[in-house]
């Protein structure tokens, strides 16, 4: 299992769900030197991922 021992272990920061662009100006304090994702429709991504999940572990396929 992979594990972060230090803040230099991170390499980017994502940000999904409907908070997204919420908690963004906190984490970049944190982090100033690390490139800070926000993915589009974020209030989206979330449900979208649960439902490509879904549709692999069904043996549907899903979305690329």
């Amino acid at each position: 299992m992979a594990r972060v021992g230090s803040v230099a272990d991170i390499d980017r920061i994502v940000l999904v769900g409907g908070g997204a662009r919420f908690f963004q100006p906190g984490i970049r304090a944190r982090f100033p030197d690390h490139p800070i994702e926000v993915a589009e429709s974020g209030i989206f991504a979330n449900v979208r991922g649960f439902q490509i999940a879904g549709e692999r572990l069904a043996g549907t396929g899903g979305a690329p």
